[in-house]
């Protein structure tokens, strides 16, 4: 065999095994027919929430499971693999900042990322009749529904059995560090209510609670930045106690 022929034989092989490695890679990461393969531990669950929004906020997106091909795959059954409390703001586009598609999460809104009666029932409905790994609180920053608490605003209609779940964190926040500026309450009070709302959905739920306990599933608490595009996921303590308080600056 002369040089010449070794030489392209030698080359064709790095070339195939590249072209292999490329394709696992595209295949791994939902770029091939739009595809993915579902996490199943809670811990997994997370890592592709947290690449997700990593490959948004740096304008990335594979735009997974958004081909028309989704629609018949998902019409009889769904299998969402992580549930999502979050604001109805429409600055929060909870599958976008991801980068998941149709079918992929079970996304629960409310203004301020409330979990009360029955927003804990939607969850319980995701993680004992979809079995989803990990559920998500997630709030925003500058948040309205915060705002409206902290800047004490008159509120109508039916708007003050919202804020009332939200007063409890303000009042946190402001015992945490006295003196903060109108912006750095929100910023805290965001967080706060954030922890404060892992803590209630464990608390009125023995089911999601009991899973917890199990080592089925997770809960966190996490901000999205509407700036940045970016989550900040909260730091989760051991056991049922759900989320640390604001971390110091």
């Amino acid at each position: 065999m002369s040089k010449r022929t070794r030489w392209i034989l030698t080359h064709l092989c790095v070339l195939s095994v590249c072209s292999v490695v490329v394709l696992i890679y595209l295949w791994s990461h939902g770029m091939i027919h739009g595809r993915m393969t579902r996490p199943r531990t809670p811990d997994a669950c997370l890592v592709a929430l947290k690449h997700g929004n990593e490959r948004f906020a740096r304008d990335q997106r594979h735009y997974s499971h958004l081909q028309l091909g989704r629609l018949a795959e998902t019409a009889s059954s769904q299998n969402p693999y992580a549930t999502i409390l979050a604001c109805s703001d429409s600055r929060v586009p909870v599958e976008h900042l991801f980068d998941v598609g149709i079918g992929d999460l079970f996304v629960v809104r409310v203004a301020g990322n409330v979990c009360a009666d029955h927003e804990s029932a939607s969850i319980e409905y995701a993680v004992d009749h979809l079995e989803t790994p990990l559920v998500v609180i997630l709030g925003h920053t500058r948040c309205g529904a915060v705002t409206a608490v902290v800047e004490h605003l008159v509120m109508e209609g039916h708007i003050p059995h919202l804020s009332e779940h939200i007063v409890p964190a303000f009042r946190d926040a402001e015992a945490a560090r006295p003196g903060e500026s109108l912006n750095e309450l929100i910023d805290d009070t965001v967080r706060f209510h954030v922890a404060r709302e892992v803590k209630e959905l464990m608390r009125i739920s023995p089911e999601v609670r009991a899973r917890v306990e199990a080592g089925k599933i997770k809960v966190v608490g996490a901000i999205y930045d509407l700036a940045t595009g970016r989550v900040d996921w909260l730091p989760v303590q051991s056991g049922a106690q759900g989320a640390d308080a604001p971390r110091d600056r």
